[in-house]
């Protein structure tokens, strides 16, 4: 009877040590959510939108930036900058305008996240026109409307999301002297996104808005050394993601929130002039000083969260005289490196006519 005892206890530590046994099988356990099973928004937003967030920044920058918009130009058969006339307005051909301008600018730009758990592919495409005029001799006032189209493959959750937006951009430029300049520009931005995914062989969709504030300020310096055009930049960038709650049709509720990020950047160009075209070379690096990080629930391996990216870019630019007095149009493919599992390439071409 005493041997009986003894075998049953033994079988009954067994059941309770062995996981899928006994009381163990009772125990509550409820498990964690996986990348497959929420909306992309909720693993992709933040890095998309430090991606995006510079193109933002790079269509103003070309309406700005020295290398695509330099004060003068060597004089005609000479190797030294020549002089503008007093009260020379235009910054982007080398002739006196009445200091109006408008300008278009076209983008594509391919994005990834090389991360398995967040891991998406696609592009953004982009289209911006502005108009701006020169109140005085110093100052420049404009205003830009912008349309962006990114579309995601999410292949962790097997689906994709397509996002449309507009942003509406005051801007303003101000020459503080021969060689130094300053822009600043603040806007709004309205973003829908529509998500998909498939889950357990079901299809299941949803609708998010996303609102928010775009703001840009940069210090510009440019000098010639005879053909050969060298021109500095330091900025910062403020971007804020204002996401709505939404539900998808499973019922699934996503909570809203807000993505703030915040960049500086500095950067450098050398161009050189073979009348009537510029090629140049730029390099920007960029570090985040504020941004959210992307967090997995769950533990385990995580996205790097990195802070810094440097873009490289190739660029063209045409300046017009006699007949195309006034016109200028600058050709840039970027590529940015230094982020981890992150990738950014694109091509941007701007167009601007003065008169």
């Amino acid at each position: 009877m005493l041997k009986m005892k003894f075998i049953a206890a033994a079988i009954l530590i067994a059941m309770l040590a062995v996981p899928g046994m006994g009381w163990t099988q009772q125990s509550p356990h409820e498990e964690e959510p996986q990348p497959g099973d929420v909306a992309s928004t909720e693993l992709t937003a933040i890095s998309v939108q430090t991606l995006t967030a510079f193109n933002a920044f790079r269509m103003i920058a070309m309406r700005f930036d020295p290398i695509f918009n330099p004060r003068n130009f060597p004089g005609s058969g000479t190797r030294t900058a020549a002089a503008l006339p007093e009260g020379f307005t235009s910054i982007a051909s080398g002739e006196e305008t009445k200091g109006v301008s408008f300008w278009v600018n076209t983008a594509r730009n391919k994005i990834e996240d090389e991360f398995a758990p967040t891991a998406y592919d696609g592009y953004t495409n982009s289209f911006a026109v502005g108009g701006d005029y020169a109140v005085t001799p110093r100052a420049i006032v404009g205003l830009s409307l912008s349309y962006a189209d990114t579309d995601i493959d999410t292949p962790f959750n097997q689906g994709d999301s397509q996002t449309k937006g507009f942003t509406l951009l005051p801007y303003a430029n101000f020459n503080i002297n021969k060689w130094l300049s300053a822009d600043v520009s603040v806007g709004y931005a309205w973003n829908d996104t529509d998500i998909r995914r498939v889950q357990g062989g079901t299809t299941i969709i949803g609708s998010q808005d996303s609102e928010g504030w775009l703001a840009v300020g940069n210090l510009n310096a440019q000098k010639w050394f005879n053909l050969m055009f060298l021109s500095a930049r330091a900025g910062l960038l403020y971007n804020e993601d204002k996401r709505s709650t939404f539900t998808e049709s499973d019922g699934t509720v996503n909570v809203g929130r807000t993505n703030d990020l915040t960049q500086a950047n500095i950067g450098a160009s050398i161009g050189y002039w073979m009348e009537p075209f510029m090629p140049s070379l730029s390099v920007t690096y960029a570090y985040d000083l504020d941004r959210e990080d992307q967090v997995i629930e769950g533990g385990g391996l995580q996205p790097a969260n990195d802070k810094d990216g440097l873009t490289i870019g190739l660029a063209m630019s045409f300046y017009g005289s006699g007949s195309a007095k006034g016109l200028s149009v600058s050709l840039a493919a970027t590529t940015e490196v230094l982020r981890e599992d992150l990738e950014n390439k694109g091509l941007s071409l701007n167009v601007r006519y003065a008169f």
